[in-house]
């Protein structure tokens, strides 16, 4: 017996940041789509919600949410209309991720709604309770929900883009402009180590010390500079926060922040020790040619 297929949420990582004011002001998209920031007070994200002329079936979830981190994400967007939406912000993205690894590390998760029950996930699907987001959808109370479920998931795809290990060792070091700024950055320690393992220091001091402040550029953006793990908003919207931290969990957050915060340890040590072991070998130097020079 046919089975229809259950709707979807689909959380895309496209570049390092994104536009919101010039999204929010392009008619191409304001044509076909109600544009609004989730909030007032926090410009940090975009509604999209499809307006009623377009609407195949308005009783329906049809709806994007942009986040200002970079991450988009689709409730019930058909594969042509996201291709559509994302040709549309592509003028928006700052530093753009390479669409294949932005398809490949792509988190997509079904959504049913159930006719009693609160709002939740189960078994690897947002449950929905259809009163709210079936024919009222576009309540704002309705909308804060599927936020707070969305901003997890897009902060999920975050850490996945960020962990990702597409393309080879070669094509990452000779285009770097092709892939994550963040994992080059990884990479480029790869590349260190194999040099240390031959007895060669690739670095001078300078060089070392703008790792260093990279690293530390890095560990600011993810642990404070990111909107996609900051909760802020939920101070004064207390009665959707139990469903972030539902969303977080389930995508195991504070873990896998744990896990890029490790890796910014070990890449800080490592350049903490290359710096140490450049700073002997120019004392050494110094050493050496003041007594080669008392000699003479």
């Amino acid at each position: 017996m046919f089975q229809p297929r259950q709707p979807e949420v689909v959380a895309m990582a496209l570049s390092e940041s994104l536009d919101l004011t010039g999204i929010s002001m392009d008619s191409a998209i304001s044509n076909m789509f109600h544009v609004s920031y989730i909030d007032e007070e926090f410009d940090d994200t975009l509604h999209l919600v499809k307006k009623l002329e377009y609407s195949i079936n308005p009783s329906q979830i049809n709806e994007i949410f942009v986040f200002h981190d970079g991450v988009v994400v689709f409730w019930n967007v058909d594969h042509a209309q996201r291709a559509h939406t994302i040709r549309d912000l592509e003028r928006y993205m700052e530093a753009p991720y390479d669409s294949s690894i932005t398809m490949e590390e792509q988190d997509t998760m079904p959504y049913s709604l159930v006719e009693s029950g609160e709002t939740g996930i189960k078994h690897d699907c947002f449950i929905l309770n259809a009163e709210k987001h079936g024919p009222d959808h576009r309540r704002y109370n309705n909308v804060l929900e599927r936020f707070s479920l969305s901003q997890a998931f897009a902060a999920s795809a975050y850490c996945s883009f960020f962990f990702s290990k597409s393309g080879s060792l070669g094509d990452v070091i000779e285009q770097p402009r092709r892939t994550s700024f963040r994992y080059y950055e990884v990479i480029v320690f790869i590349v260190l180590l194999q040099a240390l393992k031959q007895g060669v220091i690739p670095w001078n001091r300078k060089e070392a010390l703008k790792k260093s402040g990279e690293f530390a550029a890095l560990r600011h953006s993810i642990n404070l500079d990111c909107t996609l793990l900051n909760r802020d908003f939920y101070w004064d919207h207390s009665q959707v926060e139990e469903f972030y931290i539902m969303s977080a969990r389930h995508f195991v957050l504070t873990r896998r922040l744990g896990g890029l915060n490790r890796r910014l340890d070990y890449c800080e040590e490592l350049v903490k020790m290359v710096d140490n072991m450049l700073a002997l070998r120019h004392v050494s130097f110094s050493s050496d040619f003041i007594e080669i020079c008392y000699f003479a």
